[in-house]
């Protein structure tokens, strides 16, 4: 049921109140007995100065008796002048809300085994409350009163995730976990994360033996505006009904059952109130989707007659051009002339790029060609390092093939990870080594990224962000690991500037360098470029040129070389350094 303001007031009191007592000369994990209101008679005073005495261990005044009150709930007093025994509030309402599970447990699931302070895992967690299903399933109860800070709170929470044991929160009925302003209760931060788990928000109230939980009232979507001739209208019957469903913002109301009424699950507490609760949500979510289906058909209609409008408007305007361009003599004249002018450019300018695609395509084979030898180069020194390619050398990472991945990743750990354990490095320095491969096997950032956190679950490097690494185990090869630039295989010499040829800067069967003779490119293979008007220049763009051989450029340059011209002797060192 729905608190009223009555029943809130009543579920909030924060009178402390004696309901359960313990038996005297009885075991601590025995039963408590709880005294049910309006029931304290003669009978019942004797028998509980007889028979029973504080609930509070250690109590300096233990003695009891039963009293009954007429506009108050009954209860148990201490005999004696030192009547209240100094007991604190939150330490009795902890004892007898832990006492009121176990009275519960046992009304409604006597098949359970149920045992209060249980400690887990060498103590790292104690349990109020520890039931254990017939199946091994565990759930633990806390009746939290006390003040709690979210991090105390997610660090219990996890605790009893990693041991497998789900966590059923409930919070007192008073004091530092019930704030009520204006009949609304206003959940804190730690019942906030609570909820944000899917878990009810659930109190606790021991002296009454009720629980309560937290709802709202939700209203489905809202049909929005439009505009005029696209009036949205749902079919469905609901209407404007707000929904009452478990609260997950706050403020909210309170939903207070009996605690009978309640089941323990080994995935929670559930009642009929709030397995009601939790299909409400279920119905809400359902109508709001159903209705922004319909929203959505709205709108679709909507934006397709304005792109219908807009081409209207568009064929509209260009039939008002034709009509005053035909009334005005200003129709466009184009001569046989000019158009066989254009489109000779545009033949010679297609001839042009032609070449120049030819031209990329060569140097994409032999720079291919290059990587090729340093690849099989590369094999041979794992070979003789290995004797087989290892584990950590064959993580395959699409789109490069396994060879090309070999490639780079033995360039890495020869360079990067070979060191004495405990050196460290990053994930940059890593891939500023990677990215030297030639060809089209270079990795990416995220790939040499994915491979460092394979080596880590190998064993063989140790990170906390995935950025730094240290070197945990290096791998022992049979002989010594090259480190740093691999000698490369004797390679030849321009005849001209005696630096080493490669094969993107060389002229096929001349023994040097292009820019030392002749250009890249024999001036043949290129389609000259017409001259036109400066009209036509101006319209069509100006053709820039190769400074060093004047033969047109590609449009990726930066420097107004080709890359096999000017200046390429440093390009031509830097590759026969590797």
């Amino acid at each position: 049921m729905i608190g009223h303001s009555e029943e809130v007031a009543s579920f909030t009191n924060g009178e402390t109140r004696l309901v359960y007592a313990r038996y005297r000369n009885a075991l601590p994990s025995a039963p408590l007995y709880y005294l049910e209101d309006d029931t304290v008679t003669n009978e019942v005073r004797a028998f509980a100065r007889q028979q029973l005495i504080c609930v509070v261990p250690g109590c300096p005044s233990e003695g009891l008796t039963a009293a009954h009150r007429h506009n108050k709930r009954d209860g148990f007093v201490h005999r004696g002048t030192n009547v209240t025994a100094g007991h604190a509030a939150e330490s009795v309402n902890h004892l007898q809300g832990k006492a009121a599970v176990m009275a519960w447990l046992a009304r409604v699931h006597p098949e359970l085994d149920a045992r209060t302070e249980v400690s887990l895992a060498g103590r790292e967690r104690v349990a109020d409350v520890l039931v254990t299903f017939r199946d091994g399933q565990r759930v633990a109860i806390e009746v939290q009163y006390a003040a709690m800070k979210v991090g105390e709170w997610e660090e219990r929470h996890h605790s009893y995730a990693r041991m497998g044991i789900v966590d059923v929160w409930l919070f007192g009925h008073t004091g530092h976990q019930m704030n009520v302003r204006d009949g609304a209760v206003y959940p804190n931060d730690v019942q906030r994360k609570v909820m944000e788990t899917g878990a009810p928000l659930l109190w606790v109230n021991p002296d009454l033996d009720m629980i309560a939980t937290a709802t709202e009232l939700e209203a489905a979507i809202r049909p929005p505006m439009l505009g005029v001739g696209y009036a949205v209208r749902f079919t469905d019957s609901h209407g404007q009904r707000p929904f009452t469903v478990p609260a997950w913002r706050g403020p909210a109301d309170l939903a207070i059952d009996s605690f009978n009424a309640a089941r323990l699950t080994p995935q929670g507490v559930s009642s009929p109130l709030l397995q009601a609760l939790a299909q409400a949500r279920i119905d809400l979510d359902a109508l709001n989707a159903a209705r922004e289906r319909v929203v959505a058909e709205v709108q679709a209609r909507q934006e397709a007659d304005r792109l219908k409008d807009a081409q209207r408007r568009a064929a509209d305007a260009l039939r008002a051009n034709y009509e005053n361009a035909v009334q005005n003599g200003e129709r466009q004249k184009t001569t046989d002339a000019a158009i066989a002018s254009q489109q000779g450019l545009r033949d010679s300018l297609t001839a042009q790029q032609e070449a120049i695609d030819a031209r990329d395509a060569r140097e994409r084979v032999a720079l291919e060609a290059s990587a090729a030898t340093r690849l099989s180069f590369a094999h041979d020194q794992i070979a003789a390092a290995f004797g087989e390619v290892p584990e950590f050398l064959r993580v395959h990472l699409e789109p490069h093939s396994l060879a090309m991945c070999t490639y780079w990743q033995w360039e890495t750990y020869r360079r990067v990870i070979h060191q004495a354990v405990g050196a460290s490095f990053t994930v940059y320095d890593a891939y500023g080594h990677a990215k030297t491969v030639i060809g089209s096997g270079k990795p990416t950032g995220n790939a040499v990224r994915t491979w460092l956190q394979a080596l880590t679950r190998m064993g063989m490097l140790a990170t906390s962000d995935n950025t730094r690494f240290a070197v945990v185990r290096p791998v022992p090869a049979t002989v010594e690991v090259p480190t740093g630039r691999s000698a490369a295989p004797e390679v030849q010499r321009c005849t001209e500037c005696r630096q080493p040829l490669d094969p993107p800067f060389t002229r096929e069967g001349s023994g040097r360098h292009s820019g030392c003779g002749p250009s890249l490119f024999a001036r043949d293979e290129l389609v000259p470029l017409p001259r036109a008007s400066a009209p036509t220049s101006a319209r069509l763009g100006k053709v820039k040129t190769c400074k060093a051989c004047a033969n047109p450029l590609t449009g990726t340059e930066t420097d107004g070389f080709h890359d096999g011209c000017q200046p390429w002797r440093a390009k031509a060192a830097r590759w026969g350094q590797q």
